[in-house]
């Protein structure tokens, strides 16, 4: 058999891990993740794994930080004066806060640390810098 190609859609289940081995993401029995190969739906180093692939196999990957949500940018983590948070939003580490620009456009913040008088917002996403291990199991393929 040729395996998954370009074009093909296909079904799997996966099971996403952080550093540490907890699992972050993954798909379920009931819900099987389901993509066009190529289409740019999921990383592409899952979508290149996946390719050659046959249903029932099974392959585990690691994936550098370039290859998913970035390296870690200390730039996008800002302090900020605790007046300069919206009076209806109390501060909660884990947080999110959004940030809508002139245009329209926003971007999410983690509030990640909170002091008498500052608030520390990270807009690097949480797995940003951090090598993920995905295991990969093809379920079928559609042509």
């Amino acid at each position: 058999m040729a395996g998954a190609k370009l074009g093909d859609k296909i079904k799997f289940h996966f099971v996403m891990k952080d550093e540490a081995g907890e699992i972050v993401e993954q798909s379920t029995e009931e819900e099987p993740a389901e993509i066009v190969l190529g289409e740019g739906d999921f990383f592409s180093g899952i979508e290149v794994s996946l390719t050659g692939m046959n249903p029932g196999e099974t392959k585990t990957i690691t994936l550098k930080p370039t290859m998913h949500y970035g390296p870690y940018v200390e730039e996008l983590k800002v302090e900020l004066s605790k007046d300069q948070i919206p009076d209806n939003i109390e501060p909660e580490k884990g947080a999110f806060l959004e940030y809508t620009y002139e245009d329209d456009s926003s971007d999410l913040f983690t509030i990640v640390e909170i002091g008498d008088d500052t608030v520390t917002i990270d807009g690097n996403h949480p797995l940003a810098g951090k090598d993920l291990t995905i295991e990969l199991k093809l379920l079928n393929i559609e042509t």
